[in-house]
C-alpha cells in the first residue's frame, strides 16, 4: 500500500515533508525520486523516552 491510497490526516513541512495517515504510518517525501517514502513504524508501547507533559493549570 502506498500513501495515495491512505488517508492522509497531518502534513508537517520544513526541510522536509512529512505526512501522517489514520493508520498510524509516517511518510516523507523523496525530492529525488518525486514520491513518497514510508518511514519505520513507531514502536508501541515503548516509554523509556517519552517525556510526561503536565497540564498546567
Amino acid at each position: 500500500m502506498n500513501v495515495h491510497e491512505r488517508k492522509i490526516i497531518q502534513i508537517t513541512g520544513g526541510e522536509e515533508i512529512t505526512a501522517l495517515c489514520n493508520d498510524g504510518s509516517v511518510w516523507i517525501y523523496d525530492w529525488s525520486m518525486e514520491d513518497w517514502v514510508s518511514l519505520a513504524p513507531i514502536p508501541k508501547g515503548e516509554i523509556d523516552n517519552v517525556v510526561k507533559i503536565e497540564e498546567i493549570e
